[in-house]
């Protein structure tokens, strides 16, 4: 009997405090994965914004230069219509796929309509306003050149012959985009 106490005394094994360091261990790096994912997605979907808000802008720019230089009315959906089509058309990351159109001249004060593609036409300098729930609106402003973003708008300043481009990003903070703006 003595020797077989002296046996199981030789033996090793994993002490409870041992097997709880490495579930706290695993547990932590669970965890930071966890947090770490939606950030990557966020990053991951700005970054097709950004690619599909560059095509929209060439697409633009094509349809003004097919047109040998007329002004993009933003009165009908024949703009939408013409830069969609110019762009491939599969713009669903950014837009629904019948875009809400701006009139014509609305000039210096410009809204973003949330899930569309709105076409405009600068008379002035001005701003364009975003709202939390513009999550994926795109605005195709003719004369027009970006200016400063801040929180929940960017100015732009009247610049014929050019087009701007203006889109959001989204943030893990409040508001929950960030508007952003590009220019031919």
């Amino acid at each position: 009997m003595l020797q077989h106490i002296k046996k199981r005394k030789d033996e090793h094994g994993f002490t409870i405090i041992e097997v709880l360091i490495v579930l706290a261990i695993a547990a932590l790096i669970l965890v930071v994965v966890l947090i770490a994912i939606p950030n990557l997605q966020r990053s991951q979907r700005n970054s097709a914004r950004k690619s599909e808000a560059s095509r929209i802008l060439t697409a633009a720019n094509t349809v003004v230069s097919n047109n040998n230089g007329t002004a993009l009315t933003g009165a009908s959906g024949t703009d939408q219509a013409a830069i969609l089509a110019e762009s491939g058309g599969n713009l669903k990351q950014l837009i629904a796929s019948n875009g809400n159109q701006l009139t014509a001249g609305t000039g210096p004060s410009l809204t973003m309509s949330p899930d569309t593609l709105n076409v405009g036409v600068a008379t002035a300098s001005g701003t364009v306003t975003y709202g939390t729930a513009d999550k994926d609106a795109v605005l195709v402003v003719q004369n027009a050149a970006c200016g400063t973003a801040s929180s929940g708008s960017v100015t732009y300043t009247y610049a014929p012959r050019q087009i701007a481009l203006f889109y959001s990003n989204e943030t893990s903070g409040t508001p929950n985009r960030t508007p952003l703006c590009i220019g031919s």
